[in-house]
């Protein structure tokens, strides 16, 4: 297994919703990098490629540029398929989702193919982008991943850069 990506890291956005926009846009004020922005949604897309002043991306994988970490911003319904689309050409890549219900269930594919997986749950309410972008720095979350290591990795990136501190 690749190490996990140390700061600051490149990442991607898959699905730019309410909180997905949002951790990436402090992931970005953090110094990381986002290199693309995909969404099924054309407004939610534009609106995230306007926040991120990243490129928009296509939602086909095998499009997508390096990145150590892919953020899967996508509804509840929607992350087993953009996982398991990705599983191939995610081989050592952290692929992060935000769905409180389901633990790192749905990344199983990309994990079973050489990717850590970790869901993250911020314990807040986020009715948009910009409220959560605000309530997020402090929140508590849940967070379960694929390994021990994974953990301590994302237990990290919360402490610091979701907190405000790169």
């Amino acid at each position: 297994m690749r190490p996990l990506p140390s700061s600051p890291f490149r990442f991607l956005l898959v699905g730019a919703g309410r909180v997905g926009s949002a951790v990436a846009a402090l992931l970005s004020s953090a110094g990381h990098t986002v290199v693309g922005v995909a969404s099924r949604s054309p407004a939610s897309v534009a609106r995230a490629v306007a926040l991120l002043d990243a490129p928009r991306m296509d939602l086909d994988p095998g499009a997508w540029p390096d990145a150590d970490v892919v953020l899967i911003g996508a509804g509840d319904g929607a992350i087993d398929g953009i996982a398991s689309a990705a599983a191939s050409g995610l081989p050592g890549r952290v692929v992060v989702h935000f769905a409180g219900a389901f633990g790192v269930a749905p990344l199983r594919r990309a994990v079973d193919a050489g990717a850590v997986g970790c869901a993250l749950h911020p314990v807040q309410a986020c009715p948009d982008v910009d409220t959560a972008i605000a309530r997020l720095p402090g929140s508590a979350w849940g967070v379960t991943c694929s390994s021990p290591e994974a953990e301590g990795w994302a237990s990290e990136l919360i402490r610091g850069a979701l907190d405000g501190d790169p």
